[in-house]
This record gives structure tokens, sequence and C-alpha cells, in this order.
């Protein structure tokens, strides 16, 4: 059975930090602008395959509250993270993927900071992002070592594992397009409990290479299961 829960972080952490260190040259006097991000999530549930949405909102300065209108009709109200208020953002739960594409098109971010609105336009589109292949997950001295298969289109990898409900057990470092291995030592693992290694694939919207984490097109997510 499939708990209907937070995914666990997907990416909201990387774009933060990202989002505090390039906001840092920003004067205090600097004009207000932002970004907002529609991006497509692929994975593996019940043996099919499954999608959602996920929305983030990005500022150089604070903002005091961001809702995006959907292209099917309909609002959400997204949330900050960790405080910073410089990033709004909604992660699906395992509930929300469907065996169906999810619409896009045409999304309005309307936020708000010193209550004066804006708004950020973001033009949604989906490329059907291959699943990694999974070859090697192996453990020695408590260390995991996973290989994987490269994709073309994939700009940044990530691998991180779960437990049986989803609740995040290690996250790991964002990975270049040509990272094809990787190592990390989870030390909250129990002995005999089943884990889901997860790699995550990342495309980022054309013309995205100087803020690539703020423009977010789509990600797959490939699993395998250890018992540790």
């Amino acid at each position: 059975m499939i708990t209907i829960q937070k995914i666990g972080k997907l990416f909201i952490l990387f774009v933060v930090a990202a989002g505090l260190a390039s906001c840092g040259d920003d004067t205090e006097t600097a004009a207000f602008t932002g970004v907002g991000d529609v991006m497509v999530i692929k994975r593996k549930l019940q043996d099919e395959t499954r999608y959602a949405r996920s929305y983030a909102a990005y500022a150089n300065h604070p903002m005091t509250s961001a809702v995006v209108s959907l292209p099917e009709g309909g609002t959400l109200t997204l949330e900050s993270e960790l405080g910073n208020k410089q990033t709004y953002y909604q992660e699906p739960s395992i509930g929300d993927f469907s065996v169906q594409v999810p619409e896009l098109g045409l999304f309005d971010f309307t936020v708000v900071n010193e209550d004066i609105e804006h708004v950020f336009n973001e033009n949604a589109a989906y490329n059907d992002l291959d699943f990694v292949s999974i070859d090697t997950v192996s453990v020695n001295n408590g260390t995991v070592h996973i290989e994987w298969q490269l994709i073309s289109e994939a700009g940044a990898y990530r691998v991180r594992m779960v437990d049986e409900n989803y609740d995040q057990i290690f996250s790991g470092d964002l990975l270049g397009k040509n990272n094809k291995i990787y190592e990390f030592l989870p030390t909250q693992a129990e002995t005999g409990k089943t884990y889901k290694i997860e790699v995550f694939a990342f495309s980022f919207e054309a013309g995205s290479a100087d803020d690539p984490l703020r423009n977010i097109e789509e990600i797959s997510i490939s699993s395998t299961e250890i018992v540790w």
C-alpha cells in the first residue's frame, strides 16, 4: 500500500542553497525580481510509470506569499522552506502521482513583496526524460556503492535513500551530467530493514545554463531495493 505523504525534499534544499548563494551579491536597493518554475516528476510506483507536477517561486528579496494558477483552473498556495522567504514551493505527495502526464502550458505565479503583487509566468513543457538504468548497488562496511547508465538529456543527477514509507534516510550531493558512480555512508540505516536507493535525473530548460536549478524542466526517479 502506498502511503500519502511528501516525497521528502526532492530538490528544494539544493535550490534554496543555490538561491541564497546567488542572491548574496544583491543589494538592499536592487529591484525586486524573481521566477516561477514548474517541474514534471516521473517515477515508478507499483510497477507503473506515474507523473506529478512540482512548483517553486524564487526571488531576490523576501516574499510574504506565493500562489500559482493552474492551466486546468484553480490555484495552489506555495509554502516557504526553512524560513527562507526568497523561495516558495509545493512538492507532490505520493498520492498525487498519476498514470497520466499532467496538463502543462502557461502557469502564473503571483507573489507579494512589501504589499506589492508581482506575476512570474512559466510556460511548462514535457519531453519524457528517460529513467536511469541502475547497473550495480552494493554495500561494504556500511558504505553504499551505486553505478548507473548516463542519460543524454540529463544535466545532473542525485542519489538518495528512503525507507519503505519514503522517509528520507540519506540525501546526496548534486552530481554533474557525467557522473555515474556514487558512494555514501547512511548512518541512520538499521540492520534488517529494506530501503530504496533512488537515482534522480534532472533536465533543465533551454538557455538556463547560468541558473539551472531555478529552471528544472523534468525529474525522473529510478530506484532499487536493498536489505540492510
